[in-house]
């Protein structure tokens, strides 16, 4: 129950909900029932302030939903640029792939955003790999 009330509290953005919990000794790195954690639940929902206290409190930069996909992987997902590259810049691995084969460039092509896939290329992610599906990013 208390991992739920962090997870929601991520997802809004609520920094002084997030800090009242990590105080209380809730675990930033807590996992809901798909393997996602806060630091998920804020890049997905584009929470630039609440990702960035989660990591500052702990939270993983590399762990990964039940699918393989990592916070990276959900600000990309959602074509959240900023948010993306600070994540990068607070040390996510930008070349990590998710169980699909898919990297942050698979998921910055879909949503077409031109700066966070300029930012994924100067970060030297690959536009050539390859998806299990045989795909690239730009296909």
């Amino acid at each position: 129950m208390a991992e739920v009330y962090l997870h929601d509290a991520a997802r809004n953005g609520d920094v002084e909900a997030i800090n009242k919990a990590v105080a209380a000794g809730q675990d930033v790195n807590a996992r809901d029932a798909h393997k996602r954690t806060p630091l998920h639940l804020a890049a997905h929902a584009g929470q630039m302030d609440a990702a960035k206290f989660l990591v500052a409190s702990g939270a993983k930069l590399h762990l990964e939903a039940t699918d393989g996909v990592n916070a990276l992987h959900f600000a990309c997902i959602r074509g959240h640029h900023d948010l993306a590259r600070e994540l990068v810049n607070l040390g996510a691995n930008a070349k990590a792939v998710t169980y699909k084969g898919e990297n942050a460039l698979h998921f910055a092509a879909r949503t077409g955003d031109v700066k966070l896939i300029s930012m994924l290329l100067r970060k030297q992610v690959s536009a050539l790999t390859r998806s299990k599906r045989g795909k690239r990013p730009r296909e």
